[in-house]
């Protein structure tokens, strides 16, 4: 018999769960944008249709004022300690979706020198294996 989710040892994430907030095999890609691209990508997370944040990496930190109108919100933008430089290029990235301009997201349309990876639930769990975070379940894989 297998024990429901969340019977696990705290911090433990199973297969069923990652597959929970990964379910739809989106394919990881990464593409080149500039400075401003970036930062245009980043105001477009105030939508009309409602805020939607997107999940940075821990190499890239910005301040946000919601004080201020949308498309003026971020600043200070920083990519591994150094200033964001809005004519240099950056590699970003993300899945196929959201490349594709997805969910109002369309800078990221934008994008050039598109490379192909893993699926996100695979690039997911590998994350989880890494930081020993993740254990398979015997019988589910």
């Amino acid at each position: 018999m297998v024990a429901p989710s969340g019977a696990e040892s705290p911090g433990v994430v199973t297969y069923g769960e990652a597959f929970a907030v990964r379910p739809f095999s989106n394919i990881m890609q990464t593409i080149t944008l500039t400075g401003a691209q970036l930062k245009a990508v980043l105001e477009q997370q105030w939508q009309p249709t409602g805020t939607k944040i997107l999940q940075i990496s821990a190499s890239l930190h910005y301040s946000q004022r919601l004080s201020q109108p949308v498309g003026s919100r971020v600043s200070n933008i920083t990519v591994n300690g150094d200033a964001m430089d809005p004519a240099l290029s950056y590699r970003v990235s993300v899945n196929n979706f959201l490349a594709a301009g997805g969910d109002g997201f369309t800078v990221f349309a934008q994008g050039t020198n598109l490379a192909g990876g893993p699926i996100d639930l695979d690039a997911f769990t590998a994350y989880l294996t890494a930081t020993r975070t993740w254990r398979r379940h015997p019988r589910i894989g």
